[in-house]
Parts: structure tokens; C-alpha cells; sequence
């Protein structure tokens, strides 16, 4: 297993979504090093998630209940994700 500290992290997010906003705030805020990944500024950042979201097992309940699947973070290049609210200590 790869040692969590080193792997780069993304936060996939949506300025729209009342989950996401209090952890982007909380990012912001406490100038956190996570890439910020907001789903429905661009296109591209959408079909990015969505790569992820439609192929990975993790996202299979998310997926059978309807739901987006944000906020995710997501560690190394889709190694592991994490569901977070604005509680989550693994934003620290």
C-alpha cells in the first residue's frame, strides 16, 4: 500500500451541491494541498469524474441510489477515494 502522505489528493466537487460546498469553504480556508475539481464548472472536469464514477466499484451503492457520488477525494491517480464532509478528518 502506498504511503497516504506522499499521494497527491483531488477533492471531486460541485459548487451546486449543498454536500460540497461547507468542504470546498473548509478547503479554502485552511489552505489545504488537495486539487479542488468542481464537476460542473467544465465539461472536461465532469467527464473526469465520471470516468471514475461509471467504471469504479466504489461508486456502485452511489450509483444504484441515483446519487452523484461528491464529495469524493480521491488519493494517487484513482488508487483510493474516500467519501468527506466538512467533519472529514482526512481533509487534515
Amino acid at each position: 500500500m502506498k504511503n497516504m502522505s506522499d499521494a497527491k489528493r483531488k477533492i471531486f466537487v460541485s459548487d451546486k451541491c449543498p454536500d460540497s460546498v461547507p468542504v470546498m469553504e473548509l478547503i479554502a480556508k485552511e489552505n489545504l494541498d488537495i486539487e479542488v475539481v468542481n464537476i460542473t464548472e467544465s465539461m472536461s472536469e465532469l467527464k473526469e469524474f465520471l470516468g471514475y464514477r461509471d467504471r469504479d466499484d466504489f461508486f456502485a451503492q452511489a450509483r444504484a441510489e441515483g446519487r452523484v457520488g461528491i464529495p469524493v477525494l480521491m488519493y494517487g491517480d484513482g488508487d483510493m477515494f474516500f467519501w468527506v464532509d466538512e467533519e472529514s478528518e482526512i481533509l487534515e
